[in-house]
């Protein structure tokens, strides 16, 4: 008999997972979202822990977003680039930060909250009820130790 158990997701590593795959996947607009929602859902494993790893994700990115927005000026971005010694990391987000403070408010709100937050929890609630059972888990090396412990010698 195999001592097993459930194994389920961990909502830490899906929110750190969820940050990371927002940031590399946010270029390719409604479908990156969603993606990294799934992928977020997927290491949850459960809807509901992936519907709050996502929008604990989306939040954080989203608030990162507003506040690089908000309080970063151009020679920020430029002291950036000097400092990397190349401009392949920056020039993207430059042009991303000029659109998104050029936008009137409510529409830079609606962006952040539609785009980074439900997309990716509603991703990662899907992702999340695919693999919502858990899997088991046993430890065979265990079960070998105790055999091996019980057989006379």
């Amino acid at each position: 008999m195999s001592k097993g158990e459930k194994v389920y997701g961990n909502i830490p590593e899906a929110i750190v997972a969820g940050i990371i795959l927002i940031a590399l996947l946010n270029h390719m607009q409604l479908v990156g979202f969603i993606l990294a929602g799934f992928a977020i859902g997927l290491i949850a494993r459960g809807a509901m822990r992936g519907l709050l790893s996502g929008l604990l994700a989306g939040v954080i990115i989203s608030l990162l977003s507003m506040i690089f927005v908000l309080f970063l000026p151009d020679y920020g971005i430029k002291m950036i680039n000097t400092f990397l010694g190349n401009n392949l990391l920056t020039v993207p987000i430059t042009a991303t930060l000029r659109f998104l403070g050029s936008q009137p408010s409510n529409s830079l709100i609606r962006q952040l909250i539609i785009d980074g937050t439900v997309l990716p929890a509603i991703g990662a609630f899907i992702g999340g009820a695919i693999l919502s059972q858990g899997y088991d888990y046993s430890e065979e090396g265990e079960e070998m130790d105790e055999v091996i412990q019980k057989s006379p010698e």
